[in-house]
């Protein structure tokens, strides 16, 4: 997605004029005097993308590191950066001394565009993590669906990561499939830079939807290093709980009363709901709560049981494992991982039943009223009201546009920040 107005970075750092294999690596002379906080003077700089099946003795001995030197690096990474997550694809770079004859004096491995992790091998041998100068720009698209918000937003560029979060936002309060043809939306959101290149999506900072007629709106603000969504005057649009366990998945089989079993072959209550998904998809906490079970049973397979204080307690089952980190008696937050879809116990295929129990008696989930969130008070709430006067104004001064034939785009502000 391009952006009409852009101002240039300030950083510091080598630009990353792109990568290539270990057999080709790309020798880029430094044009400024730092890369990654390391002074570039009388040094010599190359890129390289990780192969499959690389480690670090891979990369490093053609180069005239020693495996004892290499050894050595990786334990003292250990605290830092395990070197056997070097992932195949990521692109890192080695500097060298040509005066030394051409000695690698750092070997620089990317994590992500942002994170890297520095290794010098000086003497003792040093290994840091380190981030690159980051500048957040915040820019607005508008558009009109003229087939499916899905479609639309394929068709526009838009990303998914993007996408998934506005269905976030909205999650409590509308459902995007019954989004169609007509329908509106604005959208102003956080882009990251590096080195003028955009890297990232940010948070999204306000989003309007229009669905027959009716207008959804949700603007964002921060206590804490924490944003939340509100409508515009300041009621939190969050619910206590989540609406679903899972991200964009089906329900398959609905909470009733007599169902036939899909194993048994007979009428029997089904007091949870289940949500087909592929195997390991991540399953959430709904709520705020603690573990007050996990374990096995022949019928449920792997499964939690978490209590939620004055509300009930939920239930999941025929998990294809455990989140390593979740224990009994653990607190959990509301959208936490605390295990994966599989097909454990009484099970046909991977899927998630979740139940949900209430005065000791099991209720259908998807009919609950659910406790909301908390709404903003003053001072918050005074600050909250002109942001959100600022941004309205800003969306009536943006045209809109069809989004099968393009993307209006809106850079707003642009500041520089390191993260």
């Amino acid at each position: 997605m391009s952006v009409e107005k852009q101002t240039s970075l300030q950083s510091t750092d080598v630009p990353d004029n792109g990568s290539q294999p270990l057999t080709s690596l790309a020798s880029t002379p430094p044009r400024k005097k730092q890369y990654c906080g390391i002074s570039m003077e009388g040094l010599s700089f190359k890129t390289g993308v990780v192969q499959s099946g690389q480690t670090l003795a891979h990369l490093l001995n053609p180069h005239g590191i020693s495996n004892a030197a290499i050894f050595q690096a990786a334990k003292t990474s250990k605290p830092v950066f395990d070197v056997r997550r070097i992932k195949a694809g990521n692109t890192y770079s080695l500097i060298s001394s040509p005066e030394e004859e051409g000695r690698v004096k750092y070997f620089i491995y990317n994590q992500s565009a942002i994170n890297y992790v520095v290794f010098d091998f000086g003497n003792p041998i040093q290994v840091y993590k380190g981030k690159k100068q980051v500048e957040i720009k915040t820019r607005t698209l508008s558009g009109t669906i003229t087939s499916s918000l899905w479609n639309a937003a394929r068709d526009s560029g838009m990303s998914q990561e993007l996408l998934y979060a506005l269905g976030d936002i909205f999650a409590s309060t509308m459902d995007f499939r019954h989004l169609h043809k007509g329908d509106e939306f604005m959208i102003t959101f956080e882009e990251k830079f590096v080195s003028n290149k955009c890297v990232a999506t940010g948070r999204i900072k306000a989003a309007r939807l229009t669905c027959c007629n009716k207008i959804f709106q949700a603007f964002g603000y921060e206590v804490n290093d924490r944003i939340n969504y509100y409508d515009e005057q300041g009621n939190s649009l969050e619910k206590s709980f989540l609406k679903s366990p899972l991200k964009y998945s089906r329900i398959s089989s609905k909470f009733s009363k007599r169902r036939l079993h899909p194993i048994k072959q007979k009428y029997m209550p089904h007091p949870g709901i289940d949500y087909a998904a592929p195997r390991g998809t991540p399953v959430r906490s709904v709520g705020d709560g603690i573990v007050i079970f996990k374990g096995y049973s022949k019928g449920a397979g792997n499964y939690i049981k978490i209590n939620h204080a004055g509300v009930g307690v939920s239930e999941y089952m025929h998990l294809s494992k455990f989140h390593v980190r979740i224990r009994k008696n653990q607190k959990v937050e509301k959208g936490q991982i605390i295990g994966y879809v599989g097909s454990t116990g009484y099970a046909t295929g991977p899927h998630l039943d979740l139940r949900f129990k209430k005065n000791g008696k099991y209720v259908d989930y998807t009919k609950m009223n659910l406790p909301s969130g908390k709404s903003l008070a003053n001072p918050h709430k005074e600050i909250f009201l002109k942001q959100v006067a600022g941004i309205k104004q800003q969306w009536e001064d943006t045209p809109r546009l069809s989004l099968n034939h393009g993307t209006k785009t809106l850079d707003v502000t642009s500041k520089g920040e390191k993260r």
